[in-house]
């Protein structure tokens, strides 16, 4: 029921707080509800996940596909949707080397910006702790934002992104829920080694600027051969002439 109401409570605020017009940059202040202690967000979460992020991209996304949104704005919603690698698994379904997307709202696309104060923008190959919730929807979501979020430092240190949470994680209490919930420790190089084959397609696909450049070489190529060639017949054909003059 905890969780129901949360996400009931967040739609609401996410649709009387953001109103915008197509194009337009959007400030978003988001009134969240704050947990006291990491066992109220362990409660919370459906996941909690130990991830490393691949790369990010911004993407409108409509919420009301249905057609029962408010009719005084437009539907869309501009997200930043990060996809991760799950490196080790706390609690819940998912599986290590697996490759979610985890959705945001506020980002960057196109020139358009859309700025929160909860956003957490990452870097490719930043490890971050989620504490994460399945939205119906299918996609994953940062529940209680301002505190489910710890970057794992270089040296292992967990610390919280946003500086304002006062919440404090140990690895201690993380083996513990996994624990708790008979999951097994990761295994780095199981990890490494089950990458989804739909995101290593993706990854290996060339890009449509890669293919156009490829293109181009191959044309440069051709091109360069056929004027060797052409030069090639003329000083053979030259040669010929000079012989029959003498």
């Amino acid at each position: 029921m905890k969780k129901i109401i949360f996400i009931l409570s967040l739609i609401i605020i996410l649709s009387s707080n953001v109103v915008h017009a197509d194009g337009e940059d959007v400030d978003i202040q988001i009134e969240f509800d704050f947990v006291r202690t990491v066992e109220e967000l362990r409660e919370m979460a459906t996941d909690i996940v130990h991830l490393e992020v691949l790369d990010e991209r911004g993407e409108w996304i409509n919420l009301w596909p249905d057609g029962n949104g408010p009719t005084e704005r437009s539907p869309y919603e501009l997200f930043t949707i990060s996809n991760a690698r799950i490196l080790n698994v706390f609690q819940g379904s998912l599986t290590v080397g697996e490759v979610i997307e985890v959705r945001q709202l506020g980002g960057n696309l196109e020139g358009v910006t859309w700025t929160t104060n909860a956003l957490a923008n990452f870097s490719n190959g930043d490890e971050v702790i989620l504490f994460l919730g399945l939205a119906a929807s299918g996609h994953y979501g940062i529940f209680f934002p301002m505190q489910s979020i710890f970057v794992v430092g270089n040296d292992g240190e967990l610390s919280s992104y946003h500086t304002m949470n006062d919440l404090v994680l140990t690895w201690d209490y993380l083996n513990q829920i996994q624990h708790d919930n008979g999951i097994e420790p990761a295994n780095t190089n199981e990890a490494e080694s089950n990458y989804s084959e739909e995101y290593n397609d993706r990854e290996t696909s060339p890009s449509p600027t890669t293919v156009e450049n490829s293109n181009m070489k191959k044309i440069g190529i051709i091109v360069t051969g056929t004027i060797l060639i052409a030069l090639l017949i003329i000083l053979t054909i030259r040669n010929r002439n000079r012989k029959k003059d003498e």
